[in-house]
């Protein structure tokens, strides 16, 4: 689905623990005078330093020269796998790698088998990590559409409830379409407490939330890697149909990703008949990189689209 390369580098505690044991095996090895160890911290440094500047620079190529902690990393990385590369060919250059040791077989036997069998063993897995390690975060996807979507069902079933049993306390049986921070925020007519129809957290990813109608949420933030705004029309009517602050029949809400970074680029939207469409986006349509980022400003994605332009942008999605 046109994923970012993630250069979310060793996160996963398993590949830290043997990454950093076949690291210390490979680099006492070397001090040890192994040639064979040379070898392969070599040629894992130098794959790893190439790959990671080219995923920088791929990035940065399509997102701009800005500060981003992943285009960060990424550098950084590249640049330390580049140095430790060059370490090592300097110091094979200057002839300054130590002689061999005395073998442990020759100190003692048995530990020297044990360890001639099982250092070979952790230099290869060492090796084999570097290779392998950032094709295997190329895939990783911390949050992607399918979970989107299933913030997206959450607000659906509490648009459903808030309907159904009147939430707001306002004597008519509509839904919220003024924002999504509302389904958590509105505190009811004669009530004390908001009506939390949905997760804090999804409360929180509101693009575009509303001012003076509740209590603000402190510390707005992006935690689902993407934005979720409420539509402002409905185009499938003609002329088309604004949803207004409620609306007895109809709702509807866009998802769209905060960051091309964070790896998903899929638009995903949602109305009242609980009917999903998503649509690969070529660039990013948040409205600013502020938080959160306001409006949206190209008008094919600020409301439900007619019927023609649903069938020639936008698939169902399940």
């Amino acid at each position: 689905m046109g994923y970012a390369a993630s250069v979310d580098f060793l996160t996963a505690p398993i590949e830290q623990v043997l990454y950093a044991v076949g690291m210390a095996v490979g680099l006492t090895a070397l001090f040890r005078g192994h040639g064979f160890a040379w070898w392969t911290l070599l040629v894992a440094f130098g794959v790893l330093g190439v790959m990671t500047g080219w995923e920088w620079g791929r990035l940065t190529a399509t997102h701009g020269l800005r500060v981003h902690p992943k285009l960060m990393r990424a550098l950084l990385e590249a640049v330390l796998c580049l140095a430790t590369v060059g370490l090592l060919l300097s110091l094979r250059l200057r002839k300054a790698l130590p002689p061999p040791a005395i073998p442990f077989w020759d100190t003692a036997p048995v530990l020297g088998r044990v360890f001639s069998i099982l250092m070979p063993i952790f230099i290869l897995t060492a090796g084999v990590l570097s290779f392998f390690v950032v094709f295997l975060f190329a895939t990783h996807r911390p949050r992607g559409e399918t979970s989107i979507r299933g913030s997206l069902r959450t607000i659906t079933s509490a648009q459903a409830d808030f309907r159904a049993n009147d939430r707001d306390g306002n004597g008519v049986n509509d839904f919220w379409t003024g924002d999504v921070q509302g389904l958590y925020a509105i505190v009811p007519k004669g009530g004390a407490q908001p009506i939390q129809l949905i997760e804090r957290s999804v409360a929180l990813a509101d693009g575009n939330p509303l001012k003076g109608v509740y209590a603000p949420l402190t510390d707005p933030a992006q935690p689902l890697g993407a934005w979720f705004n409420v539509l402002i029309d409905d185009r499938s009517e003609n002329p088309a149909e604004r949803y207004g602050m409620r609306n007895t029949s109809k709702f509807g809400y866009i998802a769209y990703p905060g960051d091309f970074l964070d790896h998903v680029r899929v638009a995903q939207i949602v109305n009242q008949d609980a009917t999903f469409y998503q649509q690969f986006l070529k660039k990013e349509i948040a409205g600013s990189r502020e938080r959160p980022p306001g409006p949206l400003p190209d008008p094919q994605y600020s409301g439900w689209p007619s019927d023609a332009a649903l069938r020639a942008g936008w698939q169902k999605s399940y």
